[in-house]
């Protein structure tokens, strides 16, 4: 096999450099990006410079990451429509260059760059507040159905009978599937109208505490109460609890009588480890 040609090479980068819209590194004035211009290096005619024909590619790159992020936000996508998401992707990418190998990275930042860059004077429940929540909810969604989950549990596996006796040696912990939001708008009917394929109605405006959750490889968002909120709060934060332990950290973060919450815990706990909320061991 013949060596590689590094002359090749420095071209490649340089067009790389191009395309993903960052300057070429300077420094020991050996790179070609800091000696040549487009029109040193691409072939152009009468009608198309070459500055245009490498905005080609540019433009091509940018519009499939614009394509990745529709897929990943569908929900918002819809709600907005096409021109305006394509208006919050573009200038995403162009003030966020991805940095990951993934096009799954690229989304990561979608949620803070639109509350970033929400218009001054807007509250935190406004319409312009909604495209930032949102994309947090379906970003949650994203990471839950890529986490390991627990679909290999079998459900005879699960130690109900500790919980209705409130065994001391129950242990309490959330899967890596679950993501805890705080919002500030109840997104149930956008989630609704999207699964038919509709285009959904503008939320309302209203605290929503939810939980997101893999369970036999479909992902959900639960609304939950803010008992139950505090009660994955604590679990996440401590790496599990047991149920004693659990029921003494939400009585404290509500100002509730532990043996309330104990019992409130008993009968909502079942459900939500069936839906993979939670998890239980002994």
């Amino acid at each position: 096999m013949p060596p590689a040609d590094p002359e090749l090479a420095r071209l490649q980068y340089w067009l790389q450099q191009q395309i993903v819209g960052e300057a070429a590194v300077a420094g020991d004035g050996d790179d070609i990006g800091s000696q040549l211009g487009p029109q040193d290096i691409i072939r152009g005619s009468a009608g198309f410079v070459a500055r245009q024909r490498l905005a080609v590619y540019t433009r091509g790159y940018v519009l499939r990451l614009v394509d990745c992020l529709r897929e990943e936000f569908p929900m918002l996508r819809r709600l907005v429509g096409d021109q305006v998401f394509d208006l919050f992707a573009s200038a995403y990418i162009a003030g966020q260059p991805s940095q990951s190998y993934s096009l799954y990275g690229l989304g990561a930042g979608f949620a803070d760059f639109l509350e970033a860059t929400r218009p001054d004077g807007t509250g935190s429940r406004s319409v312009e507040a909604i495209p930032a929540n949102l994309a947090r909810l379906e970003r949650a969604m994203s990471e839950s159905q890529r986490a390991a989950g627990t679909e290999a549990r079998r459900a005879d596996d699960l130690p109900i009978d500790a919980l209705l006796h409130a065994s001391p040696d129950l242990r309490l912990s959330v899967p890596d599937t679950v993501r805890l939001l705080h919002l500030e708008f109840d997104f149930a009917a956008v989630l609704a109208a999207t699964a038919r394929g509709a285009r959904p109605e503008q939320p309302p405006a209203r605290e929503t505490r939810v939980a997101v959750a893999r369970c036999r490889y479909r992902v959900c968002a639960h609304p939950v109460t803010s008992r139950h909120f505090a009660l994955l709060q604590a679990l996440d934060r401590n790496g599990g609890l047991s149920l004693r332990e659990a029921a003494a950290a939400v009585a404290s973060a509500t100002s509730e009588a532990t043996g309330a919450v104990l019992a409130d815990l008993m009968v909502w706990l079942p459900q939500a480890i069936a839906e993979g909320i939670c998890c239980a061991a002994i």
